[in-house]
């Protein structure tokens, strides 16, 4: 099960990733489907032998499962570690984010200006 538009973008975040799946994993439970030629043996009266398509009851699955590891409980949320309040300096209230973020997001804008300018000064 793999979820194609997530982005791990730390080690931490991919391992934690990995260990929330394996642990959902080790707790669901699967439940054949009910193929369509099963569907027709069944109308037809015949009963469908072959192992492959093997109908259980739920009873006759969760008595294959192992007690310990089943659960009707919710998966457990993890307890996101945050950095303790501290006070303000006069170092962060220097910094203003308005503009510092305004000024990134215009040179990101201007990338491309900058690099066809570069290329026309190579060129010359």
């Amino acid at each position: 099960m793999i979820d194609y538009r997530r982005r791990n973008r730390s080690e931490e975040g991919l391992k934690a990733n990995v260990d929330r799946l394996k642990d959902y994993q080790a707790r669901i439970i699967v439940f054949p489907k009910r193929t369509r030629r099963s569907v027709l043996l069944k109308k037809e009266g015949k009963k469908d032998d072959t192992g492959k398509d093997k109908r259980f009851t739920r009873s006759e699955v969760l008595k294959q499962v192992d007690a310990s590891t089943y659960t009707r409980s919710a998966l457990p949320l993890p307890t996101p570690a945050h950095e303790p309040p501290r006070a303000i300096t006069a170092e962060d209230r220097a910094v203003n984010a308005y503009q510092t973020l305004r000024a990134a997001r215009q040179w990101g804008k201007d990338a491309n200006t900058r690099v066809q300018a570069a290329k026309k000064t190579d060129e010359q």
